[in-house]
């Protein structure tokens, strides 16, 4: 019988080299988990979209709400409705005249007021 199997001489390796190797591993993952798809600042990012999205939504539906009300409102008054018409949407009634005035016809038809002179004896 042989003795026991020697051992093949193997380079050695310094300690260091193992913490050099893990550090660079933490750092390649600390890397990894803030600026990865699905990272500290990607996951931040999207949070601050989902608020801004949730007050647009939370707008819309006031103003949906609002003009809600305002069609209830309208639709039992036909003189409101005719109001919104002409005025809005510039609608006429059939038989109505229309009289269409150029820009600026205030300032020409509007008399000019002059100064009053003050009052004698004050």
């Amino acid at each position: 019988m042989s003795g026991p199997a020697a051992r093949p001489e193997r380079p050695h390796v310094h300690p260091l080299s193992y913490v050099g190797f893990s550090l660079v591993l933490s750092v390649l993952l600390f890397v990894f988990f803030l600026a990865g798809d699905r990272g500290f600042l990607q996951v931040r990012k999207q949070r601050a979209q989902a608020g801004a999205l949730q007050a647009e939504v939370t707008a819309i539906n006031a103003r949906n709400e609002a003009l809600e009300r305002e069609v209830a409102l309208l639709a039992g008054e036909p003189a409101a409705v005719e109001k919104i018409a002409r005025e809005d949407l510039q609608l006429v009634a059939p038989g109505d005249v229309v009289l269409v005035l150029p820009q600026g016809f205030e300032e020409r038809v509007t008399p000019k007021r002059t100064p009053s002179p003050p009052a004698p004896g004050r």
